[in-house]
């Protein structure tokens, strides 16, 4: 069986989610909010914010809402992996990892109860190579780390 989106599809430039303010990259008024960690500590940017809305068919006053995100997440690079940093030995302690520079996966949705952070963004040039460090805000009790490894 087939169904039909017949909804409405609102877009926002930002939004709230546990108290955490994100953005969309494609909006002026998010830009600045548009980069987050999805599922723990998978950095991200936020290129889009929607809200679909459905009436279910045959209940009147019932409708369907669901916030979701369009996101690229950061990728790896062996060659960035390969590079010697001076925080290294303390990079999962810290919540500090490398990427290089503007290299983002091809978009996906995600719900936004899946935007699980926040995180700084330094960028870098180390021999040559444009880089991204992203250091978690919360260093005390950083994201949990053991989806990083998976990627």
């Amino acid at each position: 069986m087939q169904a039909t989106f017949l909804g409405n599809l609102k877009s926002f430039s930002h939004l709230w989610v546990d108290n955490r303010r994100h953005g969309a990259a494609t909006a002026t008024r998010g830009f600045s909010a548009r980069f987050a960690y999805v599922d723990d500590r998978i950095p991200s940017q936020i290129d889009y914010l929607f809200e679909a809305q459905q009436c279910i068919p045959g209940v009147t006053g019932r409708v369907l809402r669901h916030s979701f995100a369009l996101v690229s997440r950061f990728l790896s690079d062996q060659n960035v992996a390969s590079l010697s940093l001076p925080w290294d030995l303390w990079a999962t302690d810290l919540g500090v990892r490398t990427w290089r520079a503007t290299a983002l996966a091809p978009m996906e949705v995600v719900s936004v109860e899946r935007l699980t952070g926040h995180f700084v963004l330094a960028p870098m040039t180390v021999t040559g190579l444009d880089l991204w460090i992203t250091i978690a805000y919360d260093c005390e009790a950083p994201e949990n780390d053991s989806m990083v490894d998976d990627m």
